[in-house]
């Protein structure tokens, strides 16, 4: 028992806390509790900021998380506070939703339908804009461990966001040795380059993280491989790397659906990774619009409607039983102006 949250089972650790199932009244809900520390307490503390204001301005989207807000709280942070083990926790309660981590998903999957990979960033592209534009924030920290793949009612394939991210104000400059400290909330084979060389925080950042995020759902392997190695050489890696290695598949397409003009999928990788050091991709809306004319709308699958397929049909029967009488009608005006009688058998 975490105060009232009764804790069902841990799904992931991360580098900043850990995410449970849990309930609360016998409701169950998705639970980020930070890990004991200033630094990870000020990084939860500022993912409740950026929830409290995409709440303020009624900003929704199915790739963001629905924010549960807290029973206990400080006077200052829209963040909840229980005593365990006579130890502040700070946490943060979602809506629970039922589906699995993408690195999970990527294990027994490595290589998915193209298709849901490009649909799956679009929807990505879509959430993290809407925290620059909302927030005035780069997220910089989005990667496969906080993002849960989650089925819409066609079974594709969807993100939902379970981080915020750092909470670094686009248009911020970060120095090369303060970089070293925000390296240390991030997952090293997904930091983006101005964590690593440092510079100026940009749209382009979660471009590039979403660019090597489809570039691995792709290929079937990270762009930087993390298995058995130092972060400080992944870290090393990113500064050498100008671009990901080309993709090496025959199934992806070059032309978009319905006749649409488009970029080849290789193209729209290509140009989201080298946003990262200022080329390609000037922002989320590029990438998305990009993979919009390649793939055209999701897939959805329109829910079925008894009461709507009720009166759907009876509307038919009406229609139907007009259309025969009228029929008769005129078969008995005939029968009648012509004088002759059913034909005999």
């Amino acid at each position: 028992m975490l105060g009232k949250i009764r804790i069902i089972e841990l799904l992931r650790v991360l580098r900043t806390g850990a995410i449970y199932k849990a309930e609360l009244q016998d409701v169950p809900y998705l639970l980020k509790v930070a890990n004991p520390g200033e630094v990870h307490t000020a990084y939860i503390k500022t993912e409740a900021e950026t929830l409290s204001k995409l709440r303020e301005k009624n900003v929704k989207h199915p790739s963001l998380p629905t924010w549960v807000p807290h029973r206990t709280s400080d006077t200052t942070h829209p963040v909840g506070i229980v005593t365990f083990n006579n130890q502040l926790l700070y946490y943060l309660l979602f809506e629970y939703v039922d589906g699995e981590f993408l690195n999970d998903y990527l294990l027994d999957n490595s290589q998915p339908f193209h298709e849901h990979a490009g649909w799956y960033i679009r929807s990505l592209s879509e959430a993290a804009h809407l925290i620059h534009q909302e927030v005035g924030n780069a997220h910089l920290n989005l990667n496969p461990d906080m993002m849960l793949v989650v089925r819409n009612s066609a079974d594709v394939p969807q993100p939902l966001l379970l981080d915020m991210g750092l909470g670094i104000s686009l248009g911020s400059q970060i120095r090369v040795a303060d970089a070293i400290k925000w390296r240390g909330f991030v997952h090293p084979s997904y930091a983006p380059p101005v964590l690593v060389l440092g510079g100026s925080v940009d749209a382009r950042q979660d471009v590039y993280i979403a660019g090597i995020i489809m570039h691995e759902m792709l290929e079937g392997h990270p762009v930087h491989s993390y298995e058995l190695r130092r972060s400080e050489d992944i870290f090393d890696e990113i500064r050498q790397y100008p671009s990901a290695p080309p993709i090496r598949r025959e199934d992806l397409p070059t032309a978009g659906r319905r006749g649409k003009e488009s970029e080849p999928l290789t193209r729209i990788v290509e140009k989201g990774v080298s946003a990262g050091r200022g080329a390609g991709y000037g922002d989320l809306t590029q990438l998305r619009g990009a993979l919009l004319n390649l793939y055209g709308p999701i897939d959805e699958k329109k829910e079925f409607n008894f009461g709507e397929f009720i009166q759907k049909s009876t509307r038919r029967a009406i229609i139907i039983g007009m259309a025969v009488m009228i029929l008769f009608v005129l078969y008995m005006l005939i029968v009648a102006l012509l004088g002759s009688p059913l034909p005999e058998v």
